[in-house]
């Protein structure tokens, strides 16, 4: 009797894993910081300005991505060449500072860092 009950569940197991999808492993890229592109080619370059502290998404890490926001009317799509820097791609904007750069496939992220809080 005991061995029916294994064959049962065996052939149980063997048919619901003949009829289950195959895995699917998903990756998610994360952007890695650079000091200087590596490859001349068309980018989409998004400028994010840190957003005030109260309004931070990440409370604990200020540098956190999560704490900037996009300035859509600046995205553009940019020819770049090998070795362009920050400076070479940045925008400027009173009140903030680009602090650091991250490249994901063909897209390029400049960060700007506020200059100073008003406290009230």
């Amino acid at each position: 009797m005991k061995h029916i009950k294994c064959a049962v569940l065996l052939a149980a197991l063997v048919a619901f894993t003949a009829c289950s999808p195959e895995p699917r492993i998903i990756t998610q890229t994360v952007p890695e910081y650079v000091v200087g592109i590596t490859k001349t080619g068309t980018y989409t370059v998004y400028h994010l300005q840190q957003k005030l502290p109260a309004s931070y998404t990440d409370m604990d890490n200020p540098a956190s991505p999560a704490n900037y926001e996009v300035v859509k009317a600046d995205t553009e799509e940019k020819e770049v060449s090998e070795g362009s820097t920050i400076d070479d791609i940045k925008n400027d904007y009173p009140g903030f500072s680009a602090a650091s750069m991250t490249q994901n496939g063909n897209a390029i992220y400049v960060y700007y860092n506020r200059n100073h809080y008003l406290h009230l």
